[in-house]
């Protein structure tokens, strides 16, 4: 391999490496909803270079979890309620399809991972260990869409699963989240879902599946109407007045915790 081959490599490793990290960040609550993304100070923080950074906020702009301003500069979306009420809807339609695809086809080595990940899920929700419960809870999404054997269906999940993260990941930020309840009850639709599975049972698997994600959405819905509202839920989110909308993106997080 000649000296430029091996920079480019190296270049795209470090791509990938800084994609990475800010899709963490991202789906993680470090950045706000609406916050705007200022390049500059962020290449320094990250010790990296412009170039870099700009491929890596390109591949997160065509994966939905930035989005172009209108003075053309680059900010993580806000969700409005209607948004949220699609995501649910796709989300349902497609874990639904892969929990029975996974049902038919799972592998003993898979089956003992996914049992291996709800066990520990389990352990995290006792524990009160909210970000290891996302964790577990990311793990074990992925290794449903694993066992389907569906490259494109493995995709379509894994999108759906970050941008459902993004309402997740400010669990312990939300008052009386320590209590737990909607992880509990998120966690006992896994074992569902799991045993069903576990049984190859795909009519059982896919109501499983289904019937966890419309009752993530009614947490949802719940915790939406306890903090303001939703006829204020859907404004522009390419910056428009949103003076809900940061609560609304809280409290789902707590909520959808599935």
């Amino acid at each position: 391999m000649d000296r430029h081959g091996k920079l480019w490599i190296e270049q795209r490793q470090l791509v990938d490496q800084v994609v990475e990290k800010l899709r963490d960040a991202i789906v993680g609550g470090q950045f706000t909803p609406g916050e705007r993304i200022r390049q500059e100070e962020l290449a320094r923080q990250m010790g990296i270079s412009r170039t870099p950074l700009r491929m890596a906020l390109s591949v997160l702009t065509s994966q939905g979890l930035l989005h172009r301003t209108r003075t053309r500069g680059l900010a993580v979306p806000r969700f409005t309620y209607q948004q949220a009420m699609d995501l649910y809807q796709l989300r349902e339609l497609i874990l639904s399809f892969a929990c029975r695809l996974a049902a038919e086809r799972i592998s003993p080595r898979q089956l003992e991972q996914l049992t291996a990940v709800l066990t520990d899920s389990e352990k995290f929700v006792g524990a009160g260990d909210w970000p290891g419960w996302l964790k577990a809870n990311e793990d074990f999404t992925a290794l449903i869409g694993s066992a389907t054997e569906v490259g494109l269906l493995q995709h379509f999940l894994d999108a759906i699963s970050t941008h459902a993260q993004m309402f997740r990941s400010t669990l312990l930020a939300l008052p009386g989240a320590g209590g737990g309840s909607p992880v509990a009850h998120a966690a006992d639709e896994h074992r569902q879902i799991h045993d069903a599975i576990r049984d190859r049972d795909p009519d059982r698997a896919e109501q499983a599946a289904r019937n966890h994600v419309r009752r993530a959405r009614a947490r949802y819905q719940a915790a939406v109407g306890q903090v303001g509202g939703q006829d204020q839920a859907g404004q522009d989110q390419a910056g428009g007045h949103d003076p809900a909308g940061q609560h609304q993106v809280g409290a789902a997080r707590l909520a959808d915790a599935g």
